[in-house]
């Protein structure tokens, strides 16, 4: 049965991942982990050790809280198809699943990928990756940033040298990803040209554009410059 093809769901919260895997014979297994580093490991680690070897996997576009256990189970060698929400409510109205749990939407995430077999996801590239993590990283010290800035403003004198340095350091900092998040696309010919491609347009600079390669990538899906700025929000008139 090992080599068989089983359909697993797997909602996907904040802190905890419900997996549902429905076996050829229609049995269901289930079993929850936690939506950490960890947790993906160990889940891999679960399915490999029931011979779980063959699967398509189901999983909701959740953002943030779905992105790191999908590019796990992608690189673990399943198929993973990452659905629009909405389709999985439609599946379930029409399944007739009315008590909505973490647990019944894994289920119906498994029945909805052995019924529809929708189509296979790919894994952002090991560079996007990193680019998006540097990306991610600048955006939360960028905001940091803002927030000491607006206590000066409030701020009484003995609080002053702390929020000073506190300020000294973010800035470094910054300059520091900046410096990083620059190398890396310099590194990579097919990065680099995107990235000047998309500095070429009007508007858009080494920020905007660090951030539409760490969001789009490096797929070969649009025909020039300002479709690829339009795919990310930049320029609404090219599409």
């Amino acid at each position: 049965m090992e080599h068989e093809l089983h359909y697993i769901g797997i909602d996907t919260a904040k802190e905890k991942l419900d997996v549902d895997v429905l076996r050829p014979d229609g049995r269901h297994r289930t079993k929850k982990f936690a939506n950490t580093t960890k947790g993906h490991d160990e889940l891999v680690s679960w399915l490999k050790g029931h011979k779980i070897d063959h699967a398509h996997i189901c999983i909701e576009a959740t953002g943030t809280y779905m992105e790191p256990v999908a590019e796990c189970l992608y690189d673990a060698g399943y198929i993973v198809s990452v659905i629009n929400p909405a389709l999985g409510k439609a599946f379930a109205q029409s399944e007739g699943l009315r008590n909505k749990t973490d647990t019944v939407d894994a289920r119906m995430l498994a029945e909805f990928c052995r019924q529809k077999r929708p189509a296979a996801w790919e894994a952002p590239h090991p560079l996007e990756r990193a680019l998006r993590a540097l990306v991610v990283r600048h955006q939360a010290l960028t905001d940091m940033h803002t927030q000491e800035l607006n206590r000066t403003e409030t701020a009484r004198e003995v609080q002053r040298p702390s929020i000073d340095a506190h300020l000294l350091w973010l800035e470094a900092e910054l300059k520091r990803l900046e410096k990083q998040i620059k190398d890396l696309t310099d590194d990579d010919p097919d990065m680099k040209h995107r990235r000047k491609l998309l500095e070429s347009i009007p508007g858009i600079g080494e920020k905007t554009s660090a951030v539409l390669l760490a969001y789009i990538g490096l797929k070969d899906r649009f025909a020039h410059a300002r479709q690829f700025a339009a795919f990310g929000g930049s320029d609404t008139t090219a599409l």
